[in-house]
């Protein structure tokens, strides 16, 4: 398993999605919408396909990552991911 140096979060509407490796990269990058995949797509999914194989830096495939997400606006910090895993687990605030 190949870690990011920090994890990347993603908005997927309902729920925010962690990135913390290559392999998490190329799941997210295998269910990107076919009619969105651009060049930007293509560049960045050789470039982790690359760095998976060991021919590519990984750091500057998390960068291409983490600029991907920005520019198709999904960026989102995982500073609310504790109070999602909270209700996802069916603990409430109140501690009911």
């Amino acid at each position: 398993m190949l870690l990011f140096n920090e994890p990347i979060f993603i908005d997927r509407g309902r729920y925010v999605q962690e990135i913390a490796t290559l392999e998490d990269a190329l799941d997210f990058l295998e269910d990107w919408p076919k009619s969105k995949r651009d060049l930007a797509y293509e560049t960045l999914a050789s470039a982790c396909l690359k760095a998976y194989a060991g021919v590519f830096p990984q750091e500057a495939a998390e960068t291409a990552f983490r600029k991907f997400a920005r520019r198709n606006d999904i960026l989102t910090s995982g500073a609310l991911l504790p109070l999602l895993s909270r209700r996802a687990h069916g603990h409430s605030i109140g501690g009911r």
